[in-house]
């Protein structure tokens, strides 16, 4: 045990006596189990920014996109705005016309009517937990088109289908009412996620005594 307690004796910043040290190693294991424990709920208690996933494909239909097929990638964004950052010239993997899918969650505070709209060149359209809200479809230059659905207050699947041909602008922008937000589609962990935390803290402290005991 003496590199333990050599260890102890350094992070405690003291020079002590031998006749300290479990004292020491105590204060020590106690401080460091309380940290875990944080750490360890905190870990099951945050909750990402959840991110929007995007699905281009290469073949696709000109009205919403549908159907799509030949995918060329995909990747993930905070939003679903893919029309300010650009200035209305995305092109995702460098294609002119394609086809994508945006899929995610968001997060309404409240139930109630919630309003949305969807910004696109050329055509789309939104559906909320598989219903269609918006339908923003054909080939056309940048269009707004409003929409508006009663959800209740939580977590809400989306989906928005697109495409670009036709050369000029591109880009679609799904834009939310102020009671609502992009959230990870992963449920935040509850009671029994935290019960589980409380016991993984306690084979923790466990193993820390053990050890200690053996000093």
């Amino acid at each position: 045990m003496r590199g333990v307690e050599s260890s102890l004796l350094l992070l405690s910043g003291f020079n002590v006596g031998k006749n300290n040290h479990k004292t020491m190693k105590k204060s020590l294991i106690g401080k460091w189990l309380g940290a875990a424990a944080l750490a360890v709920v905190g870990m099951v208690n945050v909750q990402a920014a959840g991110p929007v996933k995007v699905d281009v494909y290469r073949s696709f239909g000109t009205y919403d996109g549908t159907p799509f097929s030949d995918l060329a990638g995909s990747f993930t964004n905070p939003d679903a705005d893919f029309v300010n950052p650009t200035s209305y010239a995305w092109h995702p993997f460098g294609l002119q016309s394609f086809g994508a899918v945006l899929t995610g969650c968001i997060e309404v505070g409240s139930t109630d009517v919630h309003l949305f709209q969807l910004d696109s060149d050329d055509g789309s359209s939104l559906f909320i937990d598989n219903v269609q809200i918006i339908d923003n479809g054909g080939g056309h230059g940048p269009n707004t088109v409003p929409g508006a659905a009663f959800l209740t207050a939580g977590i809400h699947s989306f989906e928005v289908r697109f495409f670009e041909d036709f050369s000029g602008p591109s880009g679609v922008n799904l834009i939310l009412d102020q009671d609502t937000r992009f959230v990870d589609c992963q449920p935040v962990p509850e009671v029994g996620t935290l019960a589980a935390a409380g016991v993984l803290a306690g084979l923790v402290a466990t193993g820390f005594r053990r050890r200690a005991a053996k000093a």
